[in-house]
């Protein structure tokens, strides 16, 4: 999964996983049918992955619902940052990127991908509407959607200048004139 989320799709060959991995040819297709199978594969366990990382802040009641959602992107910019180095951006983001246009089943679960990690995005925002920390005049679902986007391009743009400016910019504009 690392080499195609750095090197793409269409960059990496079943030779380049299997070099990788240290496996022999042949064996990669015990696992998987084909490239695309594995893509799917890896596009869950991106989605795992992020599961794992908004997990423990679901589960910390000291922090208010909006204070959830901060938190949860704030880990989102040092992940990206500092962990990937601003060299890989969103996995699901990059497959649909890349092949949405041109390959229809990994376009669907790379939306399938963004659908999953969408999901704390809107609870917060819902329990938030629910308990008066935002205006009921709001949809948690487009809200979410909203949030994402921007921080999905957010990511693009930083993978191109390496800088964390617009990450931080979008951050900002989130909790200062969005969602007061």
């Amino acid at each position: 999964m690392e080499l195609m989320w750095l090197k793409g799709f269409n960059g990496t060959s079943v030779k380049d996983i299997v070099d990788e991995a240290g496996i022999p040819k042949g064996s990669f297709y015990n696992y998987f049918e084909s490239k695309e199978g594995f893509a799917i594969e890896a596009l869950q366990t991106f989605v795992n992955r992020a599961k794992n990382e908004a997990e423990p802040i679901m589960n910390d009641e000291s922090l208010t619902p909006l204070g959830k959602l901060k938190k949860y992107l704030d880990r989102r910019i040092e992940i990206f940052t500092d962990e990937l180095e601003m060299k890989k951006g969103c996995f699901a983001s990059n497959i649909a990127q890349e092949l949405a246009d041109v390959n229809d089943k990994l376009g669907r679960y790379a939306h399938q991908a963004f659908e999953e990690l969408k999901r704390p995005v809107i609870l917060w925002i819902q329990e938030s509407i629910d308990m008066g920390e935002l205006s009921e005049d709001n949809d948690a679902e487009e809200l979410a959607d909203f949030i994402e986007n921007v921080f999905r391009g957010a990511m693009i743009e930083v993978r191109a200048s390496k800088s964390e400016k617009t990450l931080q910019v979008a951050r900002k504009y989130i909790f200062e004139k969005l969602l007061v």
